[in-house]
């Protein structure tokens, strides 16, 4: 074999190789707390990644895998060793903020020392549905004004309103012909 087939070979195995390094391990999964949702909700997801004992994982989002889905906060990560291995559970929360259906893959790095290695874990899809219809326009409109509610009003307020208005008109009244009282029984001198 010349060296010229052997080169275009590797050349042809490499993308093959490289693609091995980035699916899933056997015991990586991927899981939803549920499918559907609205634009911009934020749903629960917990990753599981199997790695080496001594190597940690981390989150790496906002890739072309990620597919619209957006990153919110981890909340949370944990790792054991099961066997020979150790199992990283990563728990997540992520909203989509594109309406339709959505395939996506959660990515993750697998750090061992100073080598990182990227990770595609399994496929999760979503259903995301918008609160607009397919015709309504993208623009703020005024609110209705707000509807009276029955009972919101103490049957009491208004004649007690009445009867403090009646007691202020006595009180002045009251005072007014007490300060006149005075003023014309006063000695003159």
């Amino acid at each position: 074999m010349t060296p010229r087939p052997v080169v275009l070979l590797l050349f042809a195995l490499a993308p093959l190789l490289l693609l091995s390094i980035a699916t899933a391990d056997d015991g990586d999964s991927a899981t939803l707390a549920r499918q559907s949702l609205a634009v911009g909700e934020q749903v629960a997801v917990r990753l599981e990644v199997s790695t080496a004992v001594g190597q940690t994982v981390e989150v790496n989002p906002g890739g072309p895998a990620w597919n619209s889905v957006e990153l919110v906060r981890v909340t949370g990560t944990t790792s054991r060793r099961v066997n020979d291995r150790a199992l990283h559970t990563i728990d997540l929360v992520v909203a989509s903020f594109a309406a339709g259906p959505i395939q996506f893959q959660p990515v993750v790095s697998v750090i061992n020392g100073s080598e990182v290695s990227q990770r595609l874990l399994p496929s999760l899809s979503l259903n995301v549905f918008t609160g607009l219809g397919p015709n309504d326009p993208l623009e703020i409109s005024n609110l209705a004004p707000p509807a009276e509610i029955e009972g919101a009003e103490s049957p009491l307020l208004r004649p007690a309103i009445a009867l403090g208005m009646l007691t202020l008109l006595l009180v002045v009244s009251a005072l007014v012909f007490s300060v006149t009282r005075a003023i014309v029984r006063r000695p003159r001198g």
